[in-house]
């Protein structure tokens, strides 16, 4: 289990958004403060075990939340699908498999749509790469 590994691929991931130039004002963060801005994407480590199958292995799992709301005339579900759809992009060239994908349009009284992904690999913890 290496416990670093999430702060590379999420600082990865910050510099993949500001690559791509920030879609929609789109900002990544770890959770979400009183001070954050729409659209964000929250991303997280869920899962990170020893693979007991072969050594120096560890079976990773992460979270992504996308929140957007409605900028003008562009409605929140757009800005979110395509922040998702960048956030995979990424994500699944780093060898994680996306496992699930749901979203929720009813958040905050309606006024924020909310996109969950969670994703899965294995990472080789002598390099900290994905395989």
């Amino acid at each position: 289990m290496d416990i670093l590994a999430y702060d590379y691929l999420k600082q990865g991931l910050e510099n993949y958004n500001e690559m791509i130039g920030k879609p929609r004002g789109n900002v990544v963060v770890s959770y979400p403060t009183k001070n954050t801005t729409y659209p964000h994407t929250v991303f997280d480590e869920i899962r990170n075990i020893d693979n007991l199958v072969a050594e120096r292995v560890a079976s990773v799992g992460y979270r992504v939340d996308v929140y957007a709301k409605t900028k003008g005339k562009i409605d929140k579900q757009t800005i979110a699908r395509e922040i998702a759809e960048q956030m995979n992009r990424f994500l699944t060239s780093k060898k994680l498999k996306r496992i699930s994908y749901n979203a929720s349009p009813q958040e905050n009284d309606d006024s924020i749509y909310h996109i969950i992904m969670t994703y899965s690999g294995n990472l080789y913890e002598v390099r900290r790469t994905l395989i």
